[in-house]
């Protein structure tokens, strides 16, 4: 899974504000809307980013905790899964 570097954002973004500026005067008026648009675009796509790996986390934190409770579980009932594996004090074949 790749995700999105923090600092390659910031690049892009000051690659764009740079451009802005010193480009105000000679850009045609369409280039300078959408280099705005692009601006408005990478951090929106950025916050919703943002926003999914919050909820990413919080559903690993749940995993976690699930997996810790099943194991011990698991654990004190152990003694359980011996039992199975025979039928009338003979191991199953």
């Amino acid at each position: 899974m790749q995700g999105i570097r923090t600092a390659e954002l910031k690049i892009l973004l000051d690659y764009l504000q740079t451009l802005k500026e010193t480009g105000s005067y000679h850009l045609p008026q369409d280039h300078l809307a959408l280099i705005n648009e692009k601006e408005k675009e990478l951090k929106k796509i950025y916050a919703n980013y943002q926003f999914l790996l919050k909820q990413v986390s919080e559903y690993v934190q749940l995993f976690e905790i699930e997996k810790h409770a099943v194991r011990g579980f698991l654990k004190k009932n152990k003694h359980y899964l011996k039992v199975d594996k025979r039928v009338n004090g003979r191991l199953k074949e």
